[in-house]
């Protein structure tokens, strides 16, 4: 596994997605370091440096991960699939309080509680939506509305 440095600490034996990335820290992979920012069609349709999605893996992927990936130029996920409602919404303020970068949330369509989740995106304002586990088609045009982009 690869280990990252910041100063006056270590990552990545247990927690790689604490790394610490910044313009004077970046990660070297083979060799190269990894460039400040990194231009395509996924960096360009969610606002982040470099190509990277967090996968919204349930019981993994909370506020803290989805910041943190968030902060290091990628896209943090959310993983909503093991929340509550009441759950998810604390979730989404908490990330939105620890990072002003883009995130999203990660919704399973077979959740039992769906219209009560997606009722919740669009009210916390969510701008991004990874869908799994079914069909978005019954709410993508309701995404759409309110200024969601879906993935699925």
């Amino acid at each position: 596994m690869a280990k990252f440095s910041a100063p006056g600490k270590e990552y990545g034996r247990y927690f790689p997605w604490q790394a610490v990335c910044t313009p004077d820290n970046l990660p070297i992979f083979a060799g190269r370091q990894i460039p400040e920012t990194m231009e395509n069609r996924i960096t360009s349709l969610f606002g982040i440096r470099y190509p990277i999605v967090a996968g919204g893996m349930i019981w993994c992927s909370g506020w803290r991960l989805a910041a943190a990936v968030s902060e290091a130029g990628g896209l943090g996920l959310i993983g909503s699939g093991s929340m509550t409602p009441e759950l998810l919404r604390e979730h989404i303020r908490k990330c939105r309080a620890a990072t002003g970068k883009p995130f999203g949330v990660n919704v399973p369509l077979m959740y039992p509680e769906i219209d009560r989740l997606m009722d919740i995106l669009i009210r916390e304002e969510v701008k991004i939506v990874f869908t799994s586990a079914g069909s978005p088609k019954k709410f993508t045009p309701m995404l759409h509305e309110a200024g969601v982009t879906v993935a699925q």
